[in-house]
């Protein structure tokens, strides 16, 4: 874009130039009384490569190119957005996943244990408070509570 402005600005100087010297040979002619019925070529052309249409241009140019950044980054952000969304989404698979297995194993070692047949109540006897207390007797009215 910078290049094209560069040439059309040259362009400019250029045909501001040849336009200077057709005046300049407009107003020797005058001075010499041309003839009425011969007109220089392309007078009534308005002039190619003025300031404020290269300004318009450049203006025009700038707004296009910043909408352009604007998309690109718009795309960035919605790219990023989706490969977080899927890596996230594996993570959190794997996780259940191993989750999962660890809760399985754990089934699995309750069942292979109590197929086994080992009685935890056997190797480790336990003390109701019901049995030792079954003698109301004993605790709740005792001989010498008088």
């Amino acid at each position: 874009m910078a290049r094209l402005l560069l040439i059309l600005s040259g362009l400019a100087v250029v045909v501001a130039t040849v336009s200077n010297v057709t005046e300049k040979a407009t107003v020797s002619n005058e001075t010499e009384k041309p003839k009425d019925d011969q007109k220089l070529p392309f007078t009534d052309v308005e002039g190619y490569g003025r300031i404020d249409k290269a300004k318009e241009l450049t203006k025009k140019s700038v707004d296009e190119t910043n909408s352009m950044v604007d998309q690109l980054e718009k795309a960035e952000v919605a790219e990023m957005k989706r490969s977080q969304f899927r890596a996230l989404t594996r993570l959190r698979g794997v996780v259940v996943s191993s989750f999962d297995g660890v809760a399985q194993e754990h089934t699995e070692n309750i069942e292979h244990h109590n197929k086994k047949g080992g009685k935890w109540r056997d190797e480790h006897p336990i003390k109701h408070l019901a049995t030792e207390e079954s003698d109301v007797s004993h605790w709740a009215f005792p001989a010498k509570a008088d």
